[in-house]
């Protein structure tokens, strides 16, 4: 992430947590709401006591997806090198009969749970 993109939504996400909320009615009939939101980039509207809904700048939108492409950029990448990790034991190609060994023992170590496995099915 550049640091002008981790800045923004930085400020974004201070600016939601801030008390930046505007009533319903100031909302609907005022204009100062356009100033709070170009400085917040995020507004909360609520009526009375409950929230009406959130307002947010074209930048803070901007920063928002941004954010969360880069998040599941990270995720992807954390799931790749988990796959990695897991299959980091497993680069030990077989074929033909030195396979068919391989298998032959795989499968005489798991007897107990094949068998479980297969007399289920009978059941």
């Amino acid at each position: 992430m550049s640091p002008q993109v981790a800045e923004r939504v930085q400020d974004a996400f201070a600016g939601s947590r801030k008390a930046n909320r505007i009533g319903l009615s100031d909302f609907s009939h005022g204009r100062k709401w356009r100033e709070d939101l170009a400085d917040a980039s995020i507004l909360e509207i609520v009526d009375r006591t409950e929230t009406a809904g959130w307002l947010i700048s074209d930048d803070g939108l901007g920063s928002l997806v941004g954010r969360i492409q880069e998040l599941e950029d990270e995720l992807e990448q954390a799931r790749l090198a988990a796959i990695f990790a897991a299959r980091a034991n497993r680069d030990s190609w077989a074929k033909g009969d030195e396979l068919a060994e391989a298998a032959k023992a795989s499968a005489r170590a798991r007897r107990k749970a094949i068998e479980e496995a297969a007399d289920a099915g009978e059941r």
